[in-house]
């Protein structure tokens, strides 16, 4: 704002020099100052608005890439056992990040997009935050990215 002030000082100068074509061209030039300040503030604000954008693009794409599905679901791995999911499929493809829940005894549900499937893995996951048992035995082939992590459950 300081270059509106300079000018609103140079308007009073111009005021008691008696100069009313000046004047009126300061005007001009004050009111094109203020619109180009208007219109900072605004890509300002679309900048900020877009960086958040972006750092939710980022950080489903670094959860993505620790992720592997698993049946239906998507897990994000440490190097045995999964540390985080599940994840429903179709919203992290979709690049939302999005626990299912329990929907009954043998389903599960995506709070964000609805979709209900049976997934013995999965249910058995939500209800026990772990996979032990039978799951513990099962070889789960992981993918291209994923290769440096060997899992069996």
């Amino acid at each position: 704002m300081a270059l509106v002030d300079k000018l609103v000082d140079i308007g009073k100068l111009i005021q008691k020099s008696d100069n009313i074509e000046l004047y009126q061209k300061l005007l001009a030039v004050q009111t094109d100052a203020l619109e180009l300040i208007g219109k900072l503030h605004e890509k300002t604000e679309e900048i900020h608005r877009l960086k958040k954008k972006l750092e939710k693009v980022n950080h489903v794409a670094d959860v993505r890439s620790r992720c592997s599905k698993v049946y239906s679901c998507y897990y994000e791995f440490d190097t045995e056992d999964p540390i985080e999911g599940p994840y429903c499929a179709t919203c992290l493809d979709n690049g939302r990040i999005t626990h299912i829940v329990l929907m009954g005894a043998d389903r599960v549900k995506c709070p964000e997009c609805d979709i209900q499937f049976s997934d013995p893995k999965a249910v058995y996951y939500v209800k026990n935050g772990n996979l032990e048992g039978e799951y513990k035995r099962q070889k789960i082939k992981l993918s291209e990215k994923q290769k440096r992590i060997r899992t069996e459950y």
